[in-house]
Order: C-alpha cells, then structure tokens, then sequence
C-alpha cells in the first residue's frame, strides 16, 4: 500500500516537473540568462556548475633541489598570491647508494619554502639505477637532465623495450610481516626499495617528522602533499607498463600512510599528451587494475590508493575544462569522488627569449599578450570545472627548452641569462594576480555562450558577496557583449590587473572583447585555442531571484505536490519560502526549504493557494507575496 502511494506520488511530481521544465524554456521576458550551455567540439550539452569549493594556486618550481630560491625570488612568489609549490623530489639524487641517502638539497629547499609559507607539492620519481628493473640505455640520472618538458627528440631516445623508469622488486611486500596491511609499530620491507624511499622521505619532511624537529616547527608545518610521479601516462617520464605503475601507486601509498596517515596522496599529475606520443586511457587503466585488487578491503580501506587526482594542461584553454571534467566523469563511474588538482598548466611565450620568434609558427607557443589571456581563461575553465587547485608551469624560465616562465631569468642564472630585461616578469604575472585575487572562494553558477562566438562564465564569491563574470570572444573577430545587469555598477578588470567602474545603460553592460589571435594550437571545432583578452565583470548583486510556480490543477487529492524554478543569474538561490492561504484568506508562511518541491496536505471540501518567494545567496528577498500564485480545492 505504501509502495502504491509513491508511485502515486512520484508520477504526480514527475508530471509537474515536465509542466514547469516547459513553461520554463517558453518563458522569455526575464533579463535572467537563457540555459546554461558549454559546446563542446562537436556536440552542445549543459554544464552544471561545479559543487563549492575553495580553490588553492601553486607555481611549479618557486624553489627546487636544482634552483634553491634566493629571497627575492621567494618575495616574487609571495607577491603572486600563490602558496602552493611543486617540484620533483629525485630518487636518483637522494639514494646515492643502497640504503644510502644525501638530503642536504632537499633539506635547504623545503626549508625555504616553509620559512617562506609555501606548502610542498612533492614528487616522488626516477629511480637510482642501481634499483631500476631494466634493461635502460641511459642512467637514470641522464634521464633527469634531458628536460622537465620532453621533446619528440628526448622520446627517441628511449628505445623500444628499455625501461629506464620502473623500479624493481614492487611486487614485494610494503611490510616486513610479509603484507601490504599497514598498522601500528609495523616496518617496512627493505626488499622493497620504492616503499623504503617514500616511507623514509615522508617520515623526514612530514609535519612533526625529522626534519620538522630539527627544525623546531610548530605543530602541522611540513609536507602533506605527495605526489607519485610525474605524467607517468608519458612514456618520458614512465616508459614502463601500466601494471607496475599500478603497484608503484599503491605501495606509494601504503608506504606513506605508514609513515603520516594525514597525508594527502596525488596520482601523477596526468599530461594533455594523446597517442601515439601518450596513453590517453592511463587513469582508466589504472583505476580497473586498482578495481581488481585481490584484496579490496584493503583498497577500500586505503581509499584506492590516492586521494587527489592530478591533471595537466598546455597551449589550448578549453581543454583544461574537457579533461576535469571528463577525468572526474570517470572517477564518479568507479565510485570515487576525489578533489582534481591542475599542478602543471601554461604556454611558452614567442618573440620572447630564449622562446623562438612567433612568425616561425612554433607549435603550441603564445605571444605575450595571448600567454596572459591563457592563464586567466585556463583558471576560469578549471575552476568551473571542479579543480580545487590551479598552479602555473613554471615560475621562472630556469633550464627549461623555451619561454615557460612567469618571470625571465636574471643574469646571474646559469642559462637563459641573456635577456636585455633580467628578473623581470612577463604579462601573464599580473594576469595570475588578477586570478588568485578573485577567484579563491569563487562558485560557478552558469556558463552561457551568446551565438556561440562569446565566452561568458560567471562565478559568485561569497566572500564579497559579488558576482565575477569572466567574458572573451572565442574567435578570431571582435564581439559586442551585452550583459544583464545585477547591480547599479561594475568593476571591470582586464588581464593586466587594470580597473574601471562601469554602468550599465537601460539595464545593460556593453563591452568590446578583442578578437582572439592566437593560431599555433589547433582545436577541434576551428575556435581559437586562447580565446581574444579576457575580462572580469565583478559586481554586487542586488536584484532579487525570480521563480516560476508550476501550475496546480483545479482539483487536487489530498497530497498536494508543490514545484518551482527559482533563478537568480548574480549570486544563486540561497532558499525558499512557502506561503499557503486557506480559502480565500490571507497568506501565510508555512515553512522555509531549499528544496524546489514540497507536498502540502489539505483536508477535502477547502481550497489552497500557494505562493513561493525565493532569497538569493546575496540576501535579496522576493516581495512577500499578496496574492497565491497557484490555486487548487481538494476533493
């Protein structure tokens, strides 16, 4: 009998719902934006925004065991709002004999970085070569020195077959008590390098570990954050098989547990590389080994083996959004709901040294300008996307092959020291200090492209109660934009961090968005790969929310089923109130929901209108309401 009521009840509400999704799409006098829509290469769907978050920023190699920082290269960092650093922890430079290990360098840099208020974005990677399961052409140590970006050149050199990557003898227990369980007072199998390595370098540097009380820290400072290995889906990085990548996670993980049970485990950051230079199916391949673990209590109790998920992305913006979003799409079909970080992301820049000149058409490069636009719409992307932290590769142009940096290198810098303009910063610098100033509480709340040849992408800030609308042209021919205002002004902010108060005209903004010029990335649906300069439209809402009341019919059975839409295009709704009335009489507050359905329950011979008056998350209120606006008699 009760089954029978739900079903009842549930068929009722479903019918509702199409009622009110159709008088929804049929409604067109509000200024409130159409539906959300984000188009993909190929196909148009709707983007829901991403669940609240705070988001964190990072830069790759503020310091390093190859760069230590110096402070004016820590002040540079501090002053761009970023607090996360990346860099790789070499196995082969710190294991220099069995059982063996130098931390002199690693010490210095990661006491830099904390003095300095940097947390550790550790990587754990490259083996000794002593430990590597082989055969390799090279040692390990020459790998390390080709470069941190690899080129088809530095692929070649790795010959089918070799593996100059894999350590040996993973498939040893993590434990001496010949298992993987962790547990209290248990030690580490020293048959099994990799375990060894980790668990030794998370006991050093862990908050309150060796180096944390040599040091005299305060309780919590130290690394939390380690990550096992880098793009390990390249075969640069890892030229060995997804299986034993698949262990080198797990007894990672395991490994360091043991050691710190607080700590945060990463994936390997994953490359925007697809075949045949990459293995674009790495994490589902990974994740299905992982899903056959013959013990999985123990990969359910060790949360399967990572608890962040790690992704890169270079030279074309959109992409940064597709890959969050399909990586965490992927995730959720497992079951698992991790946060994503973006800890690699950026475009080298041309006509800027040691960057090749931009009419030579170098693959995957930006001008100036067109890198500066990139770090801003990339942020934009991951952030709507669900990313909870976005870093910048890298910070200063150090030995790298090109242009990466946010700041050039002095002249006292053992290569690329020849610019005219030494320790200065690139554009882009004050573009990363337009995102990490607004965007660290931002939520996403709708993603609109006008014509399809506009990029609008709003986010509401509760911090300031503002809405940030983050807008540019897609493609290669300027746009009018003609927002809807919230407020009775707005501050726009260009990519150089330059500011203006505006004010719309008959209830609307009118901005000019350059055309995007950028043509050395290809894309998939001929849009440019960085959109043209980028604005921010931040305003405070001040408007209240709009909602629409599906319709009741003349007569209803006791179980009256409410539904309603509610939209508010500046901050979101925050909930909603219920005002009933009883034949005729007047309105009165029955409760207050966030839900967007509820079920009333009259009494047969009486008539009941309804009124729903919606808040916004900026704390405007609907009117309260005169009159119902849905009327039904209960038979």
């Amino acid at each position: 009998m009760l089954w029978g009521r739900r079903i009842r009840l549930w068929s009722r509400f479903a019918w509702v719902l199409v009622v009110l999704m159709g008088l929804s799409s049929a409604s067109g006098a509000s200024s409130d934006p159409p539906p959300v829509r984000a188009y993909l290469p190929v196909v148009g769907r709707a983007i829901p925004p991403s669940p609240p978050h705070a988001v964190a920023f990072g830069l790759d190699f503020v310091t390093s065991d190859d760069v230590l920082a110096g402070e004016r290269r820590f002040a540079h960092a501090i002053s761009t709002g970023a607090w996360l650093d990346r860099w790789p922890f070499y196995w082969a430079r710190i294991e220099v004999a069995p059982g063996v290990f130098d931390w002199n360098r690693i010490d210095q840099a990661v006491i830099g970085d904390v003095a300095h208020g940097f947390s550790v974005n550790a990587i754990l990677m490259i083996p000794p070569g002593f430990y590597l399961i082989g055969p390799c052409p090279l040692e390990p140590i020459e790998v390390i020195r080709v470069g941190r970006r690899p080129s088809a050149a530095d692929l070649a050199k790795l010959p089918p077959g070799s593996d100059c990557t894999t350590p040996r003898d993973l498939e040893q227990p993590v434990f001496s008590d010949g298992t993987d369980w962790p547990g209290p007072g248990k030690s580490i199998n020293p048959n099994n390098p990799w375990a060894r390595f980790v668990y030794e370098t998370v006991q050093r540097y862990k908050p309150g570990g060796v180096l944390a009380q040599q040091q005299g820290w305060p309780p919590g400072v130290g690394i939390r954050y380690w990550e096992m290995w880098n793009e390990p889906d390249l075969p640069f990085f890892w030229n060995g098989d997804v299986q034993h990548y698949a262990r080198l996670l797990k007894v990672g993980y395991l490994a360091t547990y043991q050691a710190d049970p607080s700590a945060e485990v990463l994936f390997g950051g994953l490359s925007n590389v697809g075949a045949p230079g990459g293995r674009p199916t790495w994490l589902n391949d990974t994740l299905n080994l992982i899903a056959a673990d013959p013990d999985p209590a123990l990969r359910d109790a060790m949360r399967w083996y990572f608890t962040i998920h790690a992704r890169h992305n270079y030279s074309w913006a959109w992409a940064t959004w597709s890959f969050v979003n399909q990586d965490s799409a992927l995730l959720a079909s497992y079951g698992l709901f991790k946060p994503i970080w973006v800890n690699e992301s950026g475009v080298p820049a041309c006509d800027d040294y040691p960057g090749p000149p931009c009419n030579t058409n170098p693959a995957y490069h930006a001008n100036l300008e067109e890198q500066a636009a990139f770090t801003i719409q990339n942020a934009v992307y991951a952030i709507y996307g669900g990313a909870t932290a976005v870093f910048h590769f890298q910070f200063y142009d150090d030995c790298g092959d090109t242009a990466w940096g946010m700041y050039r290198n002095p002249a006292s810098a053992p290569c690329h020291n020849q610019h005219p303009d030494p320790d200065t910063p690139r554009p882009l610098y004050n573009a990363y200090q337009v995102v990490t100033a607004n965007f660290g509480d931002a939520e996403g709340l709708w993603w609109q492209r006008p014509g399809g040849t506009q990029e609008w992408i709003a986010f509401y800030r509760p911090s300031t109660r503002q809405r940030v609308l983050a807008l540019w042209a897609r493609y290669y021919q300027p746009e009018t934009a003609q927002v809807p205002a919230v407020g009775p002004s707005a501050l726009l902010v260009d990519q150089t961090g330059a500011a203006m108060t505006i004010y719309p005209v008959n209830g609307f903004y009118t901005l000019q968005l350059p055309a995007a010029t950028n043509r050395l990335t290809g894309t998939n649906d001929g849009s440019a790969p960085i959109g043209g300069r980028p604005y921010l439209l931040i305003e405070s809402d001040t408007q209240p929310p709009n909602v629409l009341v599906a319709p009741l019919p003349p007569t209803s059975p006791p179980e009256i089923i409410l539904a309603w839409i509610g939209s508010d295009p500046g901050s979101g709704i925050d909930r909603y109130q219920i005002w009933v009335n009883l034949d005729g009489g007047p309105l009165f507050l029955w409760q207050e929901t966030r839900a967007i359905s509820a079920i009333f329950y009259g009494t047969p011979g009486h008539t009941y209108g309804f009124a729903i008056r919606p808040l916004d998350r900026a704390g405007n209120w609907a009117p309260v309401p005169t009159q119902p606006q849905v009327t039904t008699a209960v038979r």
